[in-house]
């Protein structure tokens, strides 16, 4: 299987993420392309190779990121036998697992388009065209919400009146599953985890949710039945009074797409301060307007961490994942600080490392770092469709 590839694609907020991997003889696979295409800095970022022997291009982005990513694909896989390509999609309903993509599932997923339009119809964007590009592979679909499927009912469950919640599929989905996904594989795989092992896991990127995480299940999370809900975000509301929607509506005089645009794009702490829309950025920032949105981002983290221990009676690891988590070792010195009374205590030398664990030997609780790696779980899912097929 040496020259046969898998592609994994990966549509998110801020941008669209392409990675190709090599099925090795023992059914392994090896990275060996890389692409981060960025709608915000009209950015592109290549990793080409592996590891240390790997090299990094910068290049300013011409047009639309998804039309860059499929040209992309077509031009860089001739060389290869491509047999498959995963896609990561936001909302699944209740699929539980990942599936091949067939007309049923595109109608599922056009007709979940109606709760989240702006993450599911960039998916469908990128599905429907590279399908017809490459008739004669395996497409599979990957969703975030699917990991968060084995949530109990008190979890799911939104305080509206049941039988409308019945008829229109209203419960909490819960998001970033294929990050916490990836976070819980590398930990199990690195570090002792034992079935009664509490882990709280925070995704943090231009969107953000934590996740309690109990006998390697997700029990409950901050994202509700949109990616709109939880802790306050860059550009998001987070959670908020039902009633500011209610007078917004007759004081503006809008309809629900326009305020749905400003509850995804034009909210958030960026927008209620006046500070910048970028996280990583805001953290560095000496500006007045950033870091009062800092300290009211920190401050909706904290809270969501606790509505987290809550839910599965405590914390033992604590675990950072997602862009900034993963790489703003001042973010997350922040957010411990402000919880230093669970008796956290970092090495602070390791955090600014990024390493894997950046607690010190006294902390009462475990804080990991985790490089959040979706587009591998979209390429297991790839892998493990073509070894049932063969």
């Amino acid at each position: 299987m040496s020259n046969k590839i898998l592609a994994s694609i990966n549509p998110g907020s801020s941008g669209t993420k392409l990675s190709l991997f090599k099925i090795l003889n023992d059914d392994t696979l090896e990275c060996f392309y890389k692409v981060n295409v960025s709608s915000y800095d009209k950015c592109v970022r290549e990793v080409i190779g592996c590891d240390d022997d790997s090299v990094l291009k910068v290049n300013d982005l011409l047009g639309d990121h998804i039309d860059f990513i499929c040209t992309k694909l077509v031009n860089l896989v001739f060389e290869h036998d491509l047999i498959a390509i995963g896609y990561r999609v936001v909302y699944g309903g209740i699929y539980s697992d990942p599936v091949i993509i067939n007309d049923d599932v595109l109608a599922k997923i056009l007709d979940l388009s109606s709760i989240d339009p702006i993450h599911q119809l960039a998916s469908l964007k990128i599905i429907n065209k590279l399908m017809n590009i490459f008739k004669n592979i395996i497409h599979v679909a990957c969703f975030d919400t699917a990991f968060h499927r084995s949530m109990p009912l008190e979890s799911r469950l939104i305080a509206i009146d049941k039988d409308i919640a019945t008829k229109f599929n209203i419960e909490k989905y819960g998001f970033h599953g294929l990050s916490f996904e990836h976070a819980l594989s590398f930990l199990s795989n690195h570090y002792s985890i034992s079935n009664r092992c509490k882990v709280i896991m925070v995704h943090i990127g231009q969107g953000t949710s934590i996740c309690a995480i109990e006998n390697s299940k997700s029990i409950d999370t901050t994202m509700g039945m949109t990616p709109l809900g939880g802790v306050p975000m860059a550009t998001r509301t987070g959670d908020m009074d039902p009633g500011v929607v209610l007078y917004m509506l007759k004081k503006l005089n809008c309809g629900t797409d326009e305020l749905m645009n400003m509850f995804y794009k034009n909210s958030g702490v960026a927008a209620a301060t006046g500070g910048s829309i970028s996280i990583k950025r805001m953290v560095e920032s000496d500006d007045p307007n950033d870091m009062l949105a800092v300290r009211v981002f920190i401050k909706g983290i904290a809270a969501g961490i606790l509505t987290m221990a809550n839910s599965v009676g405590g914390i033992n690891k604590l675990v950072f994942t997602g862009g900034a988590g993963g790489l703003s070792y001042i973010l997350r010195r922040l957010i411990c600080e402000r919880l230093r009374w669970l008796d956290i205590q970092l090495d602070y030398e390791e955090n600014k490392k990024n390493s894997n664990l950046i607690s010190s030997s006294l902390s009462h609780i475990d804080v990991h770092v985790v490089q959040s790696d979706e587009e591998l779980i979209i390429a297991k899912a790839c892998r493990n469709f073509i070894i049932q097929s063969s």
